[in-house]
């Protein structure tokens, strides 16, 4: 990165390109040689072709939606979806780096603590050398502008003192004169916003409330010819019903066509609805189609769940190997152990199947950020990136990589939603679970059910993570998740940063496979911190948190006791 001219620090500083996708994006300030630093810009970003830029759109639209719920969204969700902007995702030139400015200019003398514009230099008091700066910041919670925090300079000596408190608290500043002494303002509050003059907050630069990145991730089909071979197979709707159906074929296009598939088929054929319609019926009554078992799932939340199923055809179609694959080929030295103890372990983890992809194509960036509580979309804005012509920009990369999709077992799944309050039924096979599941969560209002699975998926993808990490090898930085809580699943992949071998999650799937779930079921469930981590939400840093790379949801929607708890999916 390069830096602007402002003290006496060298002008480059290398940052690998992991730290900088995460840590280093536009407008966020950062920690640089003891200094205090904003982001300008990325020089010259390439951009990214072959994105699927519909399924992006949507996500972003989705990720955006308690801001754009209360009018906080900077209006981003309307002019995407209105077609007024486009969206492009741009990554980042590892050869032009990125530029950066000190910010705030402000510097405090170690000697008299005497408040200058400068970082090293001359002060009145004599000393020599380089300077202190603030670390505080000005944000306006309302538009998204950043400011340098006020200073008020004696009227008679026009110089400033601060001491702080030995606090983080910014409110207990004191400014003073440093020659008569006065008290000339306490803490940086009241500083009114150049932009849309309503009144900032301050904070230390680096706290979340200042810059919180938000971030986006879809599996991007790798190729045009990847896309238009979803679309012909029935696109999301067909996908839904293939996830709905247990995957039992290898791909969403094997088997019977769904009905959606077929409808798809013949209206490309220009022929009219009625006949369209006959031609259907026709091949529901000769068992030509497969059941559509998409129809019951409630309008509240198919769309997210056609979303979720899309991503998981997309996940696995390149490349997908089943345990009926490894069964097929084991070698015999292997043969018990893939016929016996692999099932019995997946029983013992309540999972249904876990899937080994060998090329999974995922693309992760940033789509803006917000300033004000990071989790609370009433008293924060959104502010998203731009390009210099107005459209959005993703700050991101796309990837081929290997992974694991994982899947909880759907009935055990709806027994414990049950066991939790949740009007569900719980007899039936496995589809029908799937089903009642869905439906489940579609029919309640008050968002508790989902609310429920996602923190249960959310929570046992933390876990197997970190246990995984340590089967494979490898730091636990470099695995990520990727989630699609309405089916019950996610995607362990291996990010391609850190220290990671190739291989090393192919490794495990084919040999290792039944000890990693063990593990996860009978190995350490207790936390360093308690009690006062189960006191206060149990999960943090020392059990279930992941780093902000791997973690998609800033580790919120986590639970340990919601797999090892009284009432534990991991209990029965």
């Amino acid at each position: 990165m390069t830096k602007a001219v402002e003290t006496q620090a060298e002008p480059e500083v290398r940052r690998s390109a992991s730290q900088i996708m995460f840590n280093h994006l536009p407008e966020q300030t950062v920690d640089i040689n003891r200094g205090v630093w904003k982001v300008s810009k990325w020089r010259d970003p390439a951009r990214e072709r072959g994105v699927d830029l519909a399924a992006l759109t949507a996500e972003v639209i989705a990720q955006a939606k308690p801001w754009t719920d209360r009018g906080r969204d900077s209006g981003l969700a309307a002019r995407l979806a209105s077609g007024a902007r486009g969206i492009e995702v741009l990554s980042l030139a590892r050869d032009r780096g990125i530029d950066v400015e000190p910010f705030p200019k402000l510097w405090i003398c170690p000697s008299c603590d005497r408040v200058h514009s400068r970082g090293a230099g001359r002060c009145t008091c004599n000393a020599e050398g380089s300077r202190n700066q603030i670390h505080f910041v000005c944000y306006c919670k309302d538009c998204g502008t950043i400011a340098e925090p006020p200073i008020t300079r004696c009227p008679t000596h026009h110089e400033v003192r601060i001491r702080f408190p030995g606090t983080m608290s910014a409110d207990r500043i004191i400014q003073s004169c440093p020659q008569c002494q006065i008290e000339l303002r306490k803490g940086f509050a009241g500083k009114q916003c150049p932009t849309c003059s309503a009144q900032m907050s301050a904070q230390v630069h680096r706290s979340a409330a200042v810059y919180t990145p938000r971030n986006v991730s879809i599996v991007n089909p790798p190729s045009d010819t990847a896309r238009e071979r979803i679309e012909r197979a029935g696109g999301a709707p067909q996908a839904l019903s293939w996830v709905i159906a247990g995957m039992t074929t290898r791909w969403m296009d094997q088997g019977l066509p769904g009905i959606a598939t077929l409808r798809a088929t013949l209206s490309q054929q220009n022929l009219s609805n009625d006949l369209v319609d006959r031609f259907v019926a026709m091949a529901v009554e000769r068992g030509e189609v497969a059941p559509d078992l998409d129809q019951s799932v409630p309008a509240g939340i198919r769309s997210r769940a056609e979303a979720e199923a899309r991503q998981i055809a997309v996940g696995l179609a390149e490349s997908r190997k089943t345990q009926t694959d490894l069964l097929a080929t084991a070698p015999p030295g292997l043969l018990a152990t893939y016929s016996t103890d692999y099932p019995a372990a997946l029983d013992q983890a309540g999972l249904e199947a876990v899937d080994f992809v060998d090329r999974f194509p995922i693309l992760t960036g940033h789509f803006g950020y917000t300033r004000g509580p990071s989790n609370d979309p009433t008293g924060s804005v959104l502010v998203p990136f731009q390009t210099g012509r107005g459209d959005y920009a993703v700050y991101g990369e796309m990837n081929d990589t290997e992974a694991l999709f994982v899947r909880l077992d759907p009935q055990k799944v709806a027994a414990w939603l049950s066991l939790h309050g949740v009007a569900i039924d719980t007899e039936g096979d496995p589809d029908t679970a799937r089903l009642r599941v869905l439906c489940a969560i579609g029919k309640d209002a008050s968002g508790r059910a989902l609310e429920l699975v996602t923190t249960l998926v959310h929570s046992y993808a933390h876990r197997f993570v970190r246990i995984g990490a340590v089967h494979t090898g490898v730091e636990r930085t470099s695995l990520a998740e990727f989630l699609v809580p309405t089916h019950l699943g996610f995607f362990v992949y291996a990010a391609a940063r850190g220290d990671f071998v190739m291989g090393g999650i192919q490794a495990v799937y084919e040999g290792e496979l039944h000890h990693l779930l063990r593990e996860i079921v009978f190995g350490e469930r207790r936390c360093a911190l308690d009690p006062g981590c189960g006191q206060n939400g149990s999960a943090c840093v020392a059990c279930l948190h992941l780093g902000e790379p791997s973690c998609r949801l800033f580790n919120r929607e986590l639970d340990r006791t919601f797999l090892h708890g009284p009432t534990g999916y991991l209990q029965s």
